[in-house]
């Protein structure tokens, strides 16, 4: 189709283009204005829903709780909504947090089956877990692993940071990039095969501190594999 990568850069034919682009990665925008499912709501947890963000709010009251998924689409053969850990594979999204420090807080952002537990992956997985302030890296193959303090996120201004996760069975190795920059590689749970049933879940909670009215921003939420 293009003899070169200078072919490619100075074609002005888009279609080629995004046929050349569709030929050699699967990339998924998920909208966070519709299509998510509330499936934990405990006490003083809410989920809204806007045009340009997720807001998932702990409320005040103690052990309130809200966990969201969504699925993706046509990345494998094998099942609706499934997606093959053998191929390289990126997840990235834009979290803030907004509130006050609160040593009970834990949120999650993850790319993995079914998950309803606040924080922990339990199934091969990939993402990331805020607890208190501190974001941390997590993913899961046949445990879990948990990085240490990636970020420190600011509560009180609601600052945005992107974080991107690139899963790359051939090497094997995941790697947690915040805001372009890399912070941690982890060779040791990398999901490097099997086809599953994939959701991103999304949960806050505010555990046993009554009072800490916790909220979560995510947008911009992006899911892509390598053809």
């Amino acid at each position: 189709m293009f003899k070169s990568r200078e072919d490619l850069i100075t074609s002005f034919n888009s279609g080629e283009m995004l046929l050349e682009l569709y030929n050699k990665i699967h990339i998924q925008f998920l909208p966070v204005n519709g299509g998510w499912s509330i499936n934990q709501l405990v006490g003083s947890g809410s989920l809204t829903m806007y045009p340009s963000l997720l807001h998932l709010q702990a409320g005040p009251s103690i052990n309130s709780s809200v966990l969201t998924l969504s699925g993706i689409h046509g990345f494998d053969t094998s099942g609706i909504l499934n997606l093959n850990w053998g191929k390289k594979t990126f997840f990235s999204a834009t979290i803030s947090i907004l509130g006050e420090s609160n040593s009970n807080f834990v949120s999650h952002v993850f790319l993995t089956q079914e998950e309803l537990t606040f924080g922990s992956l339990s199934h091969k997985g990939i993402g990331i877990t805020i607890e208190n302030t501190s974001l941390k890296g997590v993913n899961y193959n046949t445990g879990l692993y948990k990085s240490e303090e990636l970020f420190s996120l600011n509560p009180s201004t609601g600052g945005g940071v992107n974080v991107t996760i690139i899963n790359d069975p051939s090497i094997p190795a995941t790697d947690w990039y915040i805001n372009s920059t890399l912070k941690k590689r982890d060779n040791t749970q990398v999901p490097v095969s099997g086809s599953v049933n994939i959701r991103v879940s999304v949960g806050v909670t505010n555990g046993a501190s009554a009072g800490a009215n916790n909220n979560v921003y995510v947008s911009r939420i992006i899911v892509g594999q390598v053809i």
